[in-house]
C-alpha cells in the first residue's frame, strides 16, 4: 500500500488527475509507454522517488527497477522542457544519395511511366473534357518534373557513382549531359588517385620516367587515354525507334579539351608545388614541428612525399653538427665563412620545403678558380642527402630563345615539381626574367 505522504498529494490532485492512473496494460502491450506517460502526469505534483514507488504499486507485471527509474527521469526532462515534446518524434533527415540511387536504379524507366501510371486513366478522361491537347500538355508536365535526375540531389550532396565493368561509369557530354556535370564527377574521381593535380590553372599529372616520378602538363591526347584507364565511358545515343539509351563511347578530342577547361578541374583537383622523395619538416596548426612522411599534404601549396623514411627526431645537436661537417671534410675552402655557406646549402632546402624558412628561394652559387674541383659533385651530394636527383639544365650561351632555350628548360623544370634545379656549367652572362621570378619571394 502507498504511504500517507504519497497518497495525500494524489487525493488532493485536480479533477483531471483521475486519468493519472490508467490501468497498467498486460505485459507486451505497452507497459513501458504506460510508465512514461503516467510519470509525466505525476511530475510537478510529487517527488521522483515517490513517483517510482507509486508506479511499482500500480504495475500489473514485474519490470526491472532501472526501466522504471529511467522512465521517470526521462519524463521529468520533458516536463521541465529539457527535451522535445513527448508526443513528437522528428523524422530522420532525408538520405538524398539513397533516394537518388533508388530512383536511377529502378527497373522502371521514364519512358514506361505513361503506360503503367494510374495518371494515364485520368489523362484519358481529361481528353474527353478538354481535348487531346490537354492530355499531351499534362503528360509533358509530368515528364518535365521527372526527367531531371540531378535535381533529386540538393547542393552539397554528390551523385552516387555507378560501377560498370569494374570501373566508375562516366557519362560523356552531349545533348543529354552537361559538361559541368560530367567534369564534376570526372575530376572528383581523378583527385582520389593522387596522380592528378593543378599548378595554378594548369592541370598536371604525376608520371614515371627515367629520372623518377615527376609532374608534366596533362595534354588533351593523354587525357583521352587516362579517361579510358580510370572510367567506363558511356554516352546517351538516340535510338531509331525513338528514345535514348546508354552506349559505350570514346571521348572525342573536343570533349576532352572542353573538360580540361572547366572550373571543376580547378576546384576538384588538389594543388601541388613540390614532389619530394624524403619527409619534410613543417609546422602544424599549433606551431609545433612535425614530420610530413609519405603521402600528399595540402599545406604550403601542396607537397607530395613519395617515400617513407624513419627520421631520428631526438638526435643531439652536437652529433648532427659532426655528421654534417663530415660530409664536406674533403673540400678545400678559401675561408671558414665559405665552409659555413656550404653547410647552409645543405640545411636550407630542409627549412624551405616545409616553409620553416619563409624567405626568398635558396640560391646556391658555387665558383672555383680551376676545373674539376668538385662543383658539380657538391651539388649532387646536397641532392642525395635528400634522396633526390637534381633537374639539370645545361645550356650553351648561344641558345637564347625558342626550342631548347633557357626559358623552355626552366619552365619544364619548374613544372616538374623537382625540389632541386641545377644550372650546370653555364657560360657567359645570364639575363633571364623567368629565373629572376622563380628565385624571388613573390612565389612563396
Amino acid at each position: 500500500m502507498l504511504n500517507e505522504s504519497i497518497q495525500a498529494p494524489i487525493v488532493n490532485a485536480p479533477k483531471r488527475g483521475s486519468k493519472m492512473f490508467d490501468p497498467c496494460p498486460i505485459e507486451g502491450n505497452g507497459v513501458h509507454n504506460w510508465l512514461f506517460k503516467t510519470a509525466l502526469r505525476l511530475h510537478g505534483r510529487i517527488a521522483e522517488d515517490e513517483i517510482i514507488e507509486l508506479l511499482k504499486e500500480k504495475l500489473g507485471c514485474v519490470r526491472p527497477e532501472r526501466e522504471i527509474r529511467e522512465a521517470v527521469v526521462n519524463a521529468g526532462k520533458y516536463a521541465k522542457g529539457e527535451a522535445g515534446s513527448a508526443s513528437y518524434r522528428p523524422w530522420p533527415s532525408v538520405d538524398h544519395a539513397l533516394v537518388y540511387e533508388i530512383v536511377v536504379n529502378s527497373p522502371i524507366r521514364l519512358k514506361d511511366l505513361s503506360s503503367i501510371s494510374p495518371a494515364r486513366t485520368l489523362l484519358r478522361a481529361k481528353r474527353f473534357q478538354k481535348g487531346r491537347r490537354s492530355e499531351m500538355n499534362a503528360a509533358e508536365d509530368i515528364q518535365e518534373q521527372l526527367v531531371a535526375q540531378a535535381e533529386l540531389l540538393p547542393p552539397g550532396i554528390r551523385r552516387p557513382i555507378n560501377i560498370v565493368d569494374g570501373k566508375p561509369e562516366l557519362i560523356l557530354p552531349n545533348d543529354h549531359t552537361y559538361f559541368t556535370e560530367c567534369a564534376e564527377q570526372c575530376f572528383w574521381e581523378l583527385a582520389k588517385t593522387e596522380k592528378f593535380f593543378r599548378q595554378g590553372d594548369l592541370i598536371v599529372e604525376l608520371i614515371e620516367c627515367s629520372e623518377g616520378l615527376k609532374l608534366v602538363e596533362l595534354a588533351v591526347e593523354a587525357f583521352r587515354s587516362r579517361l579510358e584507364t580510370y572510367f567506363t565511358l558511356r554516352s546517351y545515343v538516340s535510338l531509331r525507334g525513338g528514345g535514348i539509351a546508354l552506349k559505350k563511347k570514346i571521348c572525342s578530342q573536343d570533349n576532352a579539351k572542353a573538360l580540361l577547361a572547366t572550373e571543376a578541374a580547378l576546384n576538384q583537383l588538389p594543388a601541388i608545388q613540390a614532389v619530394v622523395n624524403s619527409p619534410v619538416f613543417a609546422e602544424d596548426e599549433k606551431g609545433k614541428l612535425t614530420v610530413l612522411n609519405q603521402g600528399y599534404y595540402r599545406c604550403n601549396g601542396g607537397i607530395y612525399v613519395l617515400r617513407k623514411r624513419e627520421i631520428n627526431t631526438v638526435i643531439k645537436v652536437d652529433e648532427a653538427v659532426k655528421a654534417l661537417l663530415a660530409i664536406v671534410k674533403d673540400f678545400s675552402f678559401l675561408a671558414e665563412s665559405d665552409k659555413s655557406r656550404c653547410i647552409a646549402g645543405f640545411i636550407s632546402p630542409a627549412l624551405r620545403f616545409g616553409r620553416l624558412l619563409d624567405a626568398d628561394f635558396p640560391l646556391d652559387l658555387c665558383e672555383a678558380d680551376q676545373s674539376q674541383t668538385g662543383k658539380s659533385f657538391r651539388m649532387k651530394v646536397i641532392s642525395r642527402v635528400y634522396g633526390e636527383r637534381p633537374f639539370v639544365i645545361t645550356l650553351s650561351s648561344e641558345a637564347k630563345k625558342g626550342v631548347g632555350s633557357l626559358d623552355e628548360s626552366l619552365s619544364e623544370a619548374l613544372l616538374s615539381g623537382a625540389p632541386f634545379i641545377a644550372l650546370d656549367n653555364l657560360r657567359g652572362e645570364i639575363s633571364n626574367q623567368l629565373l629572376e621570378s622563380a628565385i624571388r619571394g613573390g612565389r612563396r
